[in-house]
């Protein structure tokens, strides 16, 4: 008996270590690779000037779900730009899901929780990955004496702004996330002793009935504020501290085979386009997506150049989501959006679109993994001082919260 528990638990080292679990560092960094090519390439390719099929992200219409699913009836060589500009939003529920994943994991309840030096740390970290963004658009604004536009620039700091986002939204609207991020954090300090698995489904149910209510009610001010807050975000940071406290999710998803995980993603992957044609289904697309990236991740690891790719793609994710900003809008204005060929006053042929989206690509995964070097110096440098009473939740950032996973390991 003693050998068979032997021989079980070497077993089980064994797949621990070769990334199977579905929410191992390897996966995690796969999962992240995923989401954020998803977003960054949506953030491009969903500009006007395409003329692909616009997202229901933020908010649900009919007419883009019928333009999207008469378009599949009769799809053309765009077929992957359509999917990617119409659901590459998706990308953002599993940041929002391995947020509340590190936090539950390395913040069990019971285990104590210095609040306040947690949120100035993590506020610091915070700002440390948005200030390159401030300044690059801020200069912009200055240049342009858009002084309106600058100060709610200036209003991104207090990572709160989220709070009144209908009016102090600017483009590019991406760094809203920021905002999402220390807001769970503060949600996630102060209310986790609350957080049982009655509970956690019950403000799930909350959050997207409200969703659902100001959709379809006239309060476009009110849906906008609600949907960018923690409040819009609820069900996958949820379902993301359930995996934590329960562990039997993810060590289900590990179990299950090559093959099993194949038709898991299948299944999932049409449940996710499916539940996109309709409001109600719609509110929880999200959460079917979550278990279509779930099943990739495992598959793609294994693959060695694809899976090692998203990896390091993964690994440099926050930077991305910092500097893919910064490189659309270089190309999207003048000289070089008259040089590629993709300025908005004049039709863009499919030669320009697809050179462009590729500089996009090459620059952005170029820009990031330089940003990344600073960004590490600068952590090391200013932040990650051995000092009494620091809150080792400072490893935890937007795109890194697998972090705390790691540190209990």
């Amino acid at each position: 008996m003693t050998a068979v528990r032997h021989m079980e638990n070497s077993l089980e080292k064994r797949s621990m270590a070769s990334g199977t679990d579905i929410l191992s560092k390897e996966n995690s960094l796969v999962l992240r690779g995923l989401a954020i090519l998803s977003i960054f390439l949506h953030n491009f390719i969903h500009a006007h000037r395409f003329g692909f099929i616009l997202e229901n992200e933020g908010s649900f219409k009919q007419e883009k779900a019928d333009a999207f699913f008469r378009f599949l009836a009769h799809p053309d060589w765009t077929v992957l730009f359509q999917f990617l500009s119409f659901l590459g939003w998706i990308g953002v529920p599993v940041f929002v899901f391995l947020t509340g994943y590190g936090l539950a994991k390395k913040y069990p309840l019971g285990k104590p929780l210095e609040k306040w030096a947690f949120l100035k740390d993590n506020y610091l970290k915070l700002l440390v990955l948005l200030l390159p963004g401030l300044l690059f658009f801020g200069a912009f604004d200055v240049l342009h004496a858009a002084w309106h536009t600058l100060a709610k620039r200036l209003a991104e700091l207090t990572m709160l702004y989220n709070l009144y986002y209908s009016r102090l939204r600017v483009n590019p609207g991406v760094y809203w996330y920021f905002s999402l991020t220390f807001q769970f954090y503060v949600v996630y300090c102060f209310c986790r002793k609350c957080f049982k698995p009655w509970v956690l489904l019950l403000l799930s149910v909350l959050s997207l009935a409200g969703v659902y209510l100001l959709c379809v009610g006239d309060m476009p001010a009110v849906r906008s504020n609600f949907r960018a807050c923690f409040t819009g975000w609820f069900p996958p940071f949820a379902l993301g501290v359930w995996f934590a406290q329960d562990g039997r999710p993810g060590k289900w998803l590990e179990k299950i085979g090559g093959i099993q995980t194949f038709l898991l993603l299948l299944a999932f992957a049409a449940l996710t386009v499916a539940m996109n044609a309709r409001i109600v289904p719609w509110l929880l697309s999200p959460i079917a997506a979550l278990f279509a990236f779930f099943a990739l991740a495992k598959l793609v690891v294994r693959v060695p150049f694809l899976g090692g790719a998203l990896k390091w793609i993964g690994g440099i994710s926050a930077s991305i989501f910092v500097c893919h900003p910064m490189v659309r809008h270089v190309l999207f204005n003048p000289p070089f959006s008259n040089a590629l060929g993709i300025n908005p006053q004049s039709p863009v042929s499919n030669r320009a679109f697809l050179v462009s989206l590729s500089i996009y690509l090459v620059l952005t995964l170029v820009v990031a993994w330089l940003f990344q070097k600073i960004r590490n110096w600068a952590t090391h440098r200013f932040l990650n001082r051995n000092r009494p009473g620091r809150s080792a939740g400072a490893e935890i950032n937007p795109m890194r919260p697998e972090a705390a996973e790691r540190s209990e390991a």
